[in-house]
């Protein structure tokens, strides 16, 4: 079920602020409309399903309440429910709580969970997402499954298998094999690049950024109201991609250096971006072309601050370049050329903070912090 009632969204914001209150009564918060439905007596053992599994905070034990086949196809089954319960970016200031709003019957095994989570501090409350969760009847037995994998299935979407890439396609997207042929170029590259085998990707082609929430039963996300043209689950090695393509290798270079990070430990946001925008490039361009962007911006030829990697500004005239990607590509283009691919990229894997950053960057390039947007300016009026 896609959410479209402005009554269930109204709903949906009296129900969740009401269990923000009463947030301590239980680590699932339940529509009372659920709990006394007489027509369908499953309903209840759905709720009590969903309850044991939200109370449960180690993965060993919620997953004795999963599908056991999806358990075997994937990592992490439920990426999106832990992505709202244990996101790094509320923990310390916020409190999630879920809240199962309503629960739909699919077919005579299957019920569809609509489940909102909120987040509260001291100064507001909000919705932060609303999942799709599957539960499925076993022989009288209720498992959780993961909504992206019923969905393809329900959906009978197209799937093509080429190398490591199994490419699924929407009905409204089209097979294109010279888009999906340079993927698999692209992908066999960046492997060898990073020293591993190639790894087995799952890449889901949607027509628009509705659908590819929809798809994995993402109904809202406050971090994602303004859509994205691709996404990745670095843990299950899925590529979402919302405009169709079938080449897009930005998101590709991610996969592998979330790989390399559960080897070594060592993960840090800004050379991921940097690596995946010097290889894939950013919004469907080049890196090049970012650049040259960048150089006939006014605020470029002014006064930008390119010292500090951590807080480079966006460009008002800019709206498709993100500076810091692009700027970390530039420091990947200046590394790579003084050490080579490998040997450059082996230094930028055992960063982990923006400390070691600056570290790298004076020992390879033979700046300083203090350098930097002279170096900066320099490498961009060159190119």
């Amino acid at each position: 079920m896609w959410l479209t009632s402005k009554f269930f969204l109204t709903s949906i914001v009296f129900f969740s602020l009401k269990f923000e209150i009463l947030a301590q009564v239980s680590a699932l918060g339940i529509n009372p409309e659920l709990t006394t439905n007489q027509r369908d007596h499953r309903i209840k053992e759905v709720c009590s399903l969903l309850t044991s599994y939200f109370a449960n905070n180690e993965s060993h034990d919620r997953y004795k309440l999963w599908n056991s086949n999806d358990l075997v196809r994937l990592a992490v089954p439920d990426i999106y429910l832990s992505y709202f319960c244990a996101s790094e970016k509320y923990s310390s200031t916020c409190s999630f709580k879920p809240y199962l709003l309503q629960i739909n019957r699919v077919d005579a095994t299957t019920y569809s969970a609509i489940i909102s989570f909120s987040k509260a501090s001291p100064s507001f409350i909000s919705i932060a997402g609303i999942v799709e969760i599957i539960v499925v009847d076993l022989k009288g037995t209720f498992k959780i499954s993961n909504t992206l994998l019923f969905s393809l299935k329900k959906n009978k979407w197209r799937q093509v298998t080429i190398g490591n890439v199994i490419f699924n396609l929407s009905p409204r997207v089209l097979f294109d094999e010279k888009q999906a042929s340079s993927l698999i170029e692209f992908d066999t590259k960046i492997s060898k690049i990073f020293g591993l085998r190639p790894i087995t990707i799952s890449y889901i082609s949607t027509a628009d950024f509705a659908e590819m929430q929809k798809i994995r039963g993402m109904h809202f996300d406050l971090d994602a109201v303004q859509g994205g043209a691709a996404q990745t689950d670095f843990d299950n090695n899925i590529i979402y991609v919302s405009n169709g393509r079938l080449d897009y290798f930005h998101e590709v270079v991610h996969i592998y250096y979330f790989q390399n990070y559960k080897k070594t430990n060592c993960y840090n946001q800004f050379w991921s971006e940097a690596l995946a925008t010097y290889w894939g490039g950013s919004m469907e361009q080049t890196l090049d072309w970012h650049i040259k962007q960048i150089r006939r911006a006014r605020e470029f030829n002014d006064s930008y601050n390119f010292h500090d990697l951590e807080n480079l500004k966006s460009i008002d005239s800019l709206p498709m370049t993100n500076m810091s990607y692009v700027i970390g590509a530039l420091l990947c283009k200046g590394i790579f050329k003084k050490l080579g691919d490998q040997n450059g990229l082996h230094k930028i894997l055992l960063v982990n903070d923006m400390d070691q950053t600056y570290k790298l960057i004076e020992n390879v390039l033979g700046v300083k912090k203090n350098k930097l947007g002279e170096y900066l300016r320099d490498q961009i009026s060159q190119l």
